[in-house]
């Protein structure tokens, strides 16, 4: 990634394709070059070490706050510069499913992130597979859409990309 020049403004990785251990690297590439990651997805856990990974990316226990309660639900990590976010799946896919899982077919609400790519401030949408796949609503305005997937075609995620993009807002797919 450091071999583009000028560096990309986003950068999306697919959903499960970060393991919790390298997520590092990302976050410095996101400070080196004032880009914001999206780096993937990966099922959250609260061991110690897991903990310290979340210390060191400077998702803070403040940040964190409510998470024992979502252990194994999948987060996003997003890195913006020298910030770090984490985006927690609202919905659980079908495969994510227990006899513990509360289902439920209310609208979802997403939650933009307000984030300075470069001296602009952007709301965007971090969106994770199934989350794109239910009905939802954003709590806010925004200005772009980030797709995460771990899918390997576009089709089932048209719904949600042509209604933005109708909308006048970009979308990204990955």
């Amino acid at each position: 990634m450091r071999s583009f020049n000028p560096a990309p403004d986003i950068v999306v990785f697919p959903e499960c394709s970060i393991p919790i251990h390298d997520l590092h690297a990302l976050r410095t590439y996101a400070i080196d070059t004032d880009s914001v990651v999206f780096a993937g997805t990966h099922t959250l856990r609260q061991t110690d070490g897991d903990r310290s990974h979340y210390d060191a990316l400077d998702i803070t226990r403040k940040d964190r706050k409510g998470w024992n309660a979502l252990t194994g639900m999948t987060v996003l990590p997003v890195f913006c510069g020298h910030q770090s976010l984490a985006h927690v799946k609202a919905v659980p896919s079908v495969f994510e499913h227990t006899d513990l899982t509360v289902t439920t077919r209310e609208l979802n609400t997403l939650v933009p992130l307000s984030l300075t790519i470069r001296d602009r401030t952007l709301r965007v949408l971090p969106v994770v597979c199934a989350e794109a796949l239910q009905p939802n609503a954003a709590k806010s305005q925004y200005d772009i859409v980030v797709i995460v997937a771990y899918n390997d075609g576009i089709s089932p995620f048209l719904p949600m990309i042509q209604q933005n993009s109708q909308g006048q807002i970009p979308v990204v797919f990955c």
